[in-house]
């Protein structure tokens, strides 16, 4: 200040000073609140504010200086106003400044919070020129450098924006956005840069963030194997993946920007797509949203497929887009159809089996409570076949069960349902019938039976026992027509064979032996009057013993020893098989830890597996899963040596407790195995469900691999599943060397059957392990 000057001018020179002071302050204060609040707008905005800023800055300037004047002590009241204007600053979240332009700027103002941002008080960063540079991140200084001199144009006004990184006084990298503009010094010359500085770190990293998310879904987006599909609201699409490719055979290119509906929608559906569309927009619900459905879909080469569709909405609005998922289920279909099939029709003669002949039964008895007649139930057991079977071989009496199932249709009417259920049994459904009518379709049964059926130049004469139960009463139910049919065949083929029976209650005598045969059964299980034989299980790929199968036999006192097909019905039945299994069970891994223990080391006997059938009520049984461990820990068997095999028709008699048991199984180590697959109700789905690691086709389809044929399509599709869910498959009943070479030949890993070996018992086990087989058996 100049002493010399009157002391009005002194008097006005501070005030100016003052009064620009507050000026800048102002400038900064609402520069910044208003970059602070509009950060995430665009740069235009910010603009606006700090012009807002800079005319407000102005304003008061004026304000001021009209009122020098008026007032006495105004420069002592303008000195208090700066002091309340800097107390206001320095609470703001930014750091203000005043410097020169340059690498080595002078600083002239640094708000105190500078200290927070980089770790230096103000005193330290306007003391040291060379802080600004030497803590910007290197890879940012030409950038930073270069914004410094094209917005330091040395035109008042003229604003900056740079965003940067910068190292703490403590090494920490933090980003920074610094906005100012280019104000005069003294002398009135633009050289000096206004303006603030704030931490944008949060707001970069959420954009490395949002930047890594969209590359990462991107990328899965590409790399899906199923088509991802992309529409706006006008239906063009604006997303086409790699594989929608190749599922529609439409390139990316030839996709984008065309409507959906002229590339993979028929004809037929465009018109509801455009108006599910139109509903979504008005009303923001559709009926396909968030669904997993099945859809027509259409190719570019012009066929229509099965197409599993989820589709979802993304934003709201007119810019709303929808995405899409987009599975071709053809040839699951295909394969679902077939085992369905299977699942309700007999392999072998393609006749009902006893799942759907049951079906049949109950809507015939609903329809009968109606008044549509009297229904009729005929079973059928073909005598002496198993004479036959075993003279001429299972595969002539494969052939001789086929012809009898051709006769059976052909001398019933068409609206009657024939059924096989298992080996010889046959059963045959008759509605709005008499018991006139009843009797003349058993007397067309058995006179089609007496014509001889000829084989490879043999004639082979067969006769049938048949039971009749017939009923007009409604109120009977499926199982029990059925059960009275099956009695009456039972009495007519005790009665001399060859002959028709009606039931009658009279012939509960059947069931009373039957009684019999179950007392006897319980004695036996409580005496432990039973002996483990154990079937091979060969490694198609090189002949070697991979495990073993135990078959438990009845050592009866007066029948000698009795096959299990004869009493695991009864025991089943009366739920003697719960106590009966467990002593399988235990038995078999008691004989595999011995056979290890008596080897001496022996590589075949350490990797031997055994291999055990559970039954539905052992599985559905309390406490089952602890008593497997019990047992593993007793023998000291290896759990992963254990294979338990539950058939199809168990698993589904309770799907959920079923899952929860094998998981639990699993956790032990126990491998599970699917017995008598595509006998049963073979689904997909129950598959994704289940932890097992075994198929076992059954014998039925092996043993329709012979005279040359192909192999059927249904063991090549089992064995193609097992590949793909990564299962094991194994094929019962190899009978033949061809069998077995066209089970090699589809890459079928597994087998077992009387072409390698019947069941032995113990020690024939160990004769097979120690010395093997021929290698015709296994070649």
């Amino acid at each position: 200040m100049d002493a010399s000057a009157p002391a009005p001018a002194r008097e006005w020179r501070v005030e100016r000073q003052v009064v620009g002071l507050i000026g800048s302050y102002l400038f900064v204060a609402l520069a910044a609140t208003t970059a602070l609040l509009s950060a995430w707008f665009p740069i235009e905005h910010r603009t606006t504010s700090v012009l807002i800023a800079v005319s407000a800055a102005g304003v008061v300037g004026m304000i001021a200086l009209a009122g020098v004047g008026s007032r006495r002590g105004l420069a002592r009241d303008l000195r208090d106003a700066e002091e309340r204007y800097r107390a206001m600053v320095e609470q703001l979240p930014a750091v203000l400044y005043v410097a020169d332009f340059g690498a080595e700027a002078r600083w002239y103002y640094v708000s105190p919070r500078i200290q927070g941002l980089l770790g230096y008080t103000a005193e330290e960063w306007m003391a040291d020129r060379t802080l600004w540079m030497a803590h910007i991140h290197p890879d940012d200084r030409q950038g930073v450098l270069e914004d410094e001199e094209f917005n330091g144009g040395r035109e008042l006004g003229a604003e900056g924006v740079s965003e940067y990184r910068m190292r703490t006084r403590d090494g920490r990298e933090v980003w920074i956005r610094d906005e100012g503009v280019v104000v005069a010094d003294d002398q009135g010359e633009p050289t000096r840069y206004r303006g603030f500085m704030i931490d944008i770190t949060a707001q970069k990293r959420a954009e490395l963030a949002a930047r890594e998310s969209e590359e990462q879904t991107r990328l899965i987006i590409e790399t899906a194997s199923q088509a991802y599909v992309a529409i706006d609201a006008d239906g063009k699409i604006i997303d086409w993946n790699a594989q929608a490719e190749a599922t529609f055979g439409w390139s990316r290119r030839e996709a984008l920007g065309h409507a959906l509906e002229d590339r993979i929608i028929p004809v037929a559906q465009r018109a509801a797509h455009r108006a599910g569309i139109a509903n979504y927009l008005a009303t923001g619900e559709g009926r396909l949203i968030g669904k997993r459905i099945e859809v027509t879909a259409l190719h570019r080469d012009g066929h229509e497929f099965l197409a599993e569709l989820t589709i979802w909405p993304v934003g709201s609005g007119p810019s709303v887009r929808f995405s899409a998922l987009i599975h071709d289920i053809t040839l699951r279909k295909q394969l679902e159809m077939q085992l369905q099939h299977q699942a309700f029709h007999d392999s072998l003669t393609g006749l009902a089996n006893r799942a759907l002949f049951r079906d049949r039964v109950a809507h015939a008895l609903a329809r009968q409570s109606r008044g549509h007649g009297s229904v009729a139930v005929l079973f059928s057991d073909l005598d002496d076949f198993k004479t036959v079977n075993d003279s001429l071989g299972h595969d002539a009496g494969d052939q001789l069960l086929v012809a009898v199932a051709e006769r059976l249709r052909a001398v019933m009417r068409p609206e009657d349902t024939t059924a096989r259920f298992g080996g010889d049994e046959f059963a045959i459904l008759l509605e709005e019938t008499t018991e006139a009518g009843t009797q003349a379709a058993a007397e067309r049964i058995l006179e089609a039976l007496r014509s001889p059926f000829e084989f490879h130049g043999r004639q082979v004469v067969m006769h049938a026992s048949i039971g009749a139960a017939i009923t007009d009463d409604g109120r009977t139910e499926p199982d029990d027509l059925m059960r009275q049919a099956d009695l009456a065949m039972y009495n007519a083929k005790t009665s001399g064979k060859g002959r028709i029976a009606f039931y009658e209650p009279q012939m509960h005598v059947a069931a009373v032996t039957r009684m019999e045969l179950k007392a006897d059964l319980e004695l036996a299980i409580a005496e432990h009057d039973f002996v483990l034989h154990y079937q091979p299980i060969v490694d198609l790929r090189n002949g070697r013993v991979a495990g073993v199968e135990a078959l438990v036999r009845w050592r009866h006192a007066e029948r000698g020893l009795v096959l299990p097909s004869e009493f695991i019905p009864i025991a089943e039945e009366t739920g003697l098989i719960v106590s009966l299994g467990e002593w399988v069970l235990g038995e078999a891994c008691r004989q595999l830890a011995a056979w290890a223990n008596d080897g001496q080391g022996s590589p075949v006997r350490d990797r031997l597996s055994m291999w055990v059938n559970l039954s539905a009520r052992q599985l559905m049984e309390p406490g089952f899963v602890e008593r497997v461990g019990e047992v593993l820990a007793l023998s000291g068997v290896d759990a992963g040596r254990l294979t338990l095999e539950i058939t199809e028709s168990a698993l589904m008699a309770d799907v959920d407790q079923s899952a929860a048991t094998l998981h639990r199984l699993r956790a032990l180590g126990v491998r599970l195995a699917i017995d008598d697959f595509g006998t049963g109700y073979s689904s997909l789905s129950y598959l994704e469900r289940l932890p097992v690691g075994v198929l076992k086709i059954d014998r039925s389809f092996t043993a329709a691999i012979a005279h040359g044929q192909d192999v059927p399509v249904l063991v090549r599709s089992i064995v193609k599943l097992g590949k793909t869910l990564h299962l094991e498959v194994l094929a019962e009943g190899i009978e033949t060397a061809e069998q077995l070479t066209r089970l090699r030949a589809i890459d079928c890993r597994l087998g077992q059957g009387f072409h390698f070996s019947p069941a032995l018992p113990a020690e024939g086990v160990v004769e097979l392990l120690d010395h093997g087989w021929p290698a015709a058996m296994t070649g």
